[in-house]
């Protein structure tokens, strides 16, 4: 089956949440293209609280994070950084609490140890 024919199928709820989560995981990719980290998370912070409540129900934790593993699939160069910027975005803007913790850890001997994420599908 066509990736077109399967979005067709799924409901409308999670067709509008993919098309927006799609824009906001494309805009975290260019904004780290041209912009600090720290711009581009302010900018895309206040965009998700000054862009008002989308219509209809509210999508949960769980299919944000759901749109955001699809969308990252047709979004080129969308690794962790900015899926986690736009996942950031979308649960602002749903009214869920977001905690975006960034960081590596140097637990000795020089190295540094941080998790690594899956790159692009």
């Amino acid at each position: 089956m066509g990736p077109l024919r399967k979005l067709w199928r799924l409901p409308g709820a999670d067709r509008i949440l993919l098309s927006r989560t799609v824009l906001w995981l494309a805009m975290a990719r260019v904004g780290l293209w041209v912009l600090p980290l720290r711009s581009v998370r302010r900018l895309l912070a206040r965009a998700a609280r000054g862009g008002g409540t989308p219509r209809g129900p509210l999508p949960s934790q769980e299919r944000i994070v759901w749109a955001v593993g699809v969308a990252c699939r047709v979004i080129p160069g969308a690794t962790c950084l900015p899926q986690a910027l736009a996942t950031e975005a979308l649960f602002l803007q749903s009214h869920h609490p977001a905690d975006l913790r960034i960081g590596v850890l140097k637990p000795g001997a020089g190295r540094l140890l941080a998790r690594l994420c899956p790159g692009p599908r």
